[in-house]
This record gives C-alpha cells, sequence and structure tokens, in this order.
C-alpha cells in the first residue's frame, strides 16, 4: 500500500513540476509578446507546449505572435489546434475572424463571428458579433440573411435599442409590417427620451410599418411626432398629395393603370382629398366612346377657316384618338395640325406618346431626341424626358432611363420621376 502511496505521489509532483515548467515558459513568452518581441516571444511557447501540448492558452498565445508577424496561415493552422482541443474557446474564434477579416474573407469572418456567438456569455459581446454579421448581409442586399441575424441578436437581447431598430427595418423591407409594428411598441415608452434624430428613426419605421398595415391615421399620428428635417421629404411619400402627385405623372403619359393604382391609394389615405377625386372623374371620362364627338369634331375642322382653331381642333381630336387607343389615327390628326404650325411641341408630344403608346419605343426615342433640342420651354422638357425615360424602361437600358428621368426630375414630375429612379436602381 505504502508504494502504490509513493508510486502516485512521484507521478503527481512530476506532472506539477512539468506543468510549472511550461507555465514558466508561458509567462516568459507573454512578457516577450508585450514588448513586440514575437519570434523570442514563440520560442518561448514552443517550450510551454512540448510540456503542455493541448493547452490552448499557450496555442493561442503562440498564434497571436504569428498574427502580429503576419503569418495568417500558420496563426489558423495554430488556433484550429487550439479549439480541437477546446471547442468553446470564444477568444479563440475572435482571432480567426480578424485574420479572416483583414484578408477579406469576410464569409470566412462572419462563420468564426457565430461560433463566437455560439459560445459566448456575455450578452453586449454576442450582440456585436451578430451586427457585424448582418452588416455584411445588408451590404450584399442579402436582406433574408441578415433579418435572420438580426432576429438571432433580437433572442439574447430582446430589449436593445439597436437590435430592436434594426429588426423593425429588415422587417419592413421584407414585407414583415406586423412584426416590425410589435417590436417598436416593445421600446415605444423611451422612444421621446431619445435624441430627435434617434426618436425619428424609430418613429419612422413604425409609420411605415402602420401604413403598408393600412393603419392610416395611426401612421399619420406617428410620422407627425418626428421632429427632424431631414425626414419631410421621406414621411411626405406616405401621404395623398404624394399619390395624386404619381397619379398625375402617369395619368399625362396615359400610363391609366398606374395612375388609378395611385390614385386609389390616396382615397384610402384621405377618404375626402379633392384632388384624387377630380382625377378619378378624369380617368372615368377617359373610358367614354367619344366616337361620336371625334366625327362632329372633324366635320368642324373641315368647314373652320381660322387656322388656330383649326389646330386647337386637331389637338381636341387628337387627344380623343390616344384616348380611345387609335395610335395610328391620333398620329395622322396630329400631322394635320403640325402641318399648319410645325413647331408646335405639343402636338408633337401628342405624336410621340402616341408612338410609345403602341409600342414603338425607338421610333419615340428618335423623335423625341431630335424635338428635345429646339424645346426651349423647361416644363415640356421634362415632359419629353420622362416619356424618353419609360421607352428606354421599356428596352431595359437602364443607364439611359435613369439619365432621361433625372432631367425630367426638376419639375412637377419630380414625384413619378424620383420613384421611377429608385425602381431602376433595385
Amino acid at each position: 500500500m505504502k508504494k502504490i502511496l509513493y508510486i502516485f505521489l512521484l507521478c503527481w509532483s512530476y506532472s506539477l513540476f512539468a506543468q510549472q515548467e511550461g507555465l514558466t515558459f508561458y509567462v516568459n513568452g507573454e512578457n516577450l509578446r508585450r514588448t513586440n518581441k514575437f519570434d523570442a516571444a514563440i520560442k518561448e511557447f514552443n517550450n510551454a507546449l512540448k510540456k503542455e501540448p493541448n493547452n490552448h492558452q499557450y496555442l493561442y498565445a503562440k498564434a497571436q505572435c504569428e498574427y502580429k508577424l503576419r503569418q495568417d496561415d500558420a496563426a489558423m493552422q495554430t488556433l484550429g489546434t487550439a479549439i480541437k482541443h477546446k471547442e468553446d474557446f470564444v477568444d479563440g474564434y475572435l482571432l480567426m475572424a480578424d485574420i479572416a477579416k483583414n484578408a477579406n474573407k469576410m464569409t470566412e469572418a462572419c462563420r468564426y463571428y457565430d461560433l463566437a456567438f455560439k459560445y459566448e456569455k456575455d450578452v453586449a459581446k454576442r450582440v456585436d458579433y451578430k451586427m457585424f454579421i448582418m452588416n455584411k448581409y445588408i451590404k450584399e442586399k442579402n436582406i433574408s440573411a441578415a433579418f435572420e441575424n438580426i432576429k438571432e441578436a433580437k433572442d439574447v437581447a430582446p430589449n436593445n435599442d439597436n437590435v430592436i431598430y434594426y429588426y423593425a427595418r429588415l422587417s419592413n423591407i421584407l414585407g414583415k409590417y406586423n412584426d416590425a409594428k410589435e417590436a417598436i411598441i416593445t421600446v415605444s415608452s423611451h422612444i421621446p427620451s431619445m435624441k430627435p434624430d434617434d426618436a425619428a428613426k424609430f418613429y419612422y419605421e413604425l409609420g411605415y410599418a402602420y401604413f403598408h398595415l393600412e393603419a392610416f391615421q395611426d401612421a399619420d399620428a406617428t410620422f407627425k411626432k418626428i421632429n427632424v428635417t431631414s425626414y419631410a421629404s421621406k414621411v411626405e411619400k406616405f401621404t395623398p398629395k404624394y399619390f395624386c402627385s404619381l397619379a398625375l405623372a402617369y395619368f399625362k403619359f396615359h400610363e391609366n393603370a398606374l395612375s388609378k393604382q395611385y390614385v386609389e391609394k390616396a382615397v384610402k389615405i384621405q377618404q375626402g382629398y379633392p384632388l384624387a377625386h377630380v382625377l378619378m372623374a378624369q380617368l372615368s371620362k377617359r373610358n367614354n366612346d367619344h366616337k361620336s364627338t371625334i366625327t362632329h369634331l372633324e366635320s368642324a375642322v373641315s368647314h373652320e377657316k381660322n387656322v388656330m382653331k383649326q389646330i386647337d381642333l386637331y389637338d381636341k381630336i387628337a387627344d380623343m384618338q390616344l384616348e380611345l387607343g387609335q395610335f395610328d389615327a391620333c398620329i395622322a390628326t396630329v400631322e394635320k395640325s403640325l402641318s399648319l404650325k410645325a413647331d408646335d411641341h405639343n402636338a408633337l408630344f401628342t405624336k410621340y406618346l402616341a408612338f410609345y403608346r403602341r409600342g414603338d419605343f425607338q421610333g419615340c426615342i428618335n423623335g423625341v431626341n431630335a424635338t428635345l433640342k429646339a424645346v426651349p420651354d423647361d416644363a415640356q422638357k421634362a415632359d419629353f424626358n420622362f416619356l424618353l425615360g419609360l421607352c428606354y424602361k421599356k428596352l431595359n437600358d437602364k443607364a439611359k432611363a435613369k439619365s432621361a428621368f433625372y432631367s425630367a426630375a426638376a419639375s412637377s414630375l419630380k414625384d413619378a420621376a424620383e420613384l421611377e429612379m429608385e425602381n431602376l436602381a433595385n
């Protein structure tokens, strides 16, 4: 029995001595590492590892030196060994993430941050890891993946304002409006105490969610809480005025379905909005059969002697033919008007609008480009440029379409032009 006890004590003493000897090398190495003597430190850490080859802290210290010496492959290999011995080694994953980031390997970095998130105990740090991953996916426009990561962050930090904001924002982008609304409501009690810029972000996302849930009164009340002028143009896009602006623009270009869609939205937002009802009446009028009216006007123009009155009658006939979808007849009528006044830009606009409506996009582009050089009026130029943008969009020439819509934006067509540019960018 005494012999067995002696052998046990001898083995224990030897093990303790070996560990102490390894620790001595480690301490020496750490002192060298802190003074940036990385090569010498690595030698000490290697000596420590000879005594304790499975010690993840020794391996980590060695990898830190290799990283500082820009020996990234060696550092990654050393860290890989450390993690084999300690799967939940958060610091190891974080250093691997740093190495990957420096090599611009963001997908790899995200993988290591995900592993760090899995084992990290500090909630604030876990949120930071997920924020990095989320931002990477946002930059790549992978909104679904970004959302899944912020959702994980929300699960561990349900009251973190920054997490809630991004969760709501991404929910809104993905059409999860109720999720966005519910998330912001959880922090709504302390939004008023935030800085105006921060509060505005939360109120905007909440108003956005309410609007798309068709809770228009709640949306309006929420948007009115925003006291930051930089949000004025954003909030304007949720008003009946804005949707009527879009409806009027598309009405001008005989895009009746789009015009109807936007004017009906305006009425939903505010039932008694006068301009919306006027425009709905105009759209309804376009559905009327003008054939008998055209016959009478054609008879009138054939007997009219006054040139200016003839031009006016031709314009009325051409407009009605355009509304009826009689595009070739419309173009022929405009040509008669132009034979009396060749530089009538309103008549030329009607002519090329008929080209657009019958699907002759290149013909419209050629005609508009030739006409634009001689158009002196800025508002008319905007109309022609918007028409160009529509044609280029149909031909899938996004660059030229954007350029044309940009040229049309400094006019009453601003809202529609900006919407077109935004759609082309997506």
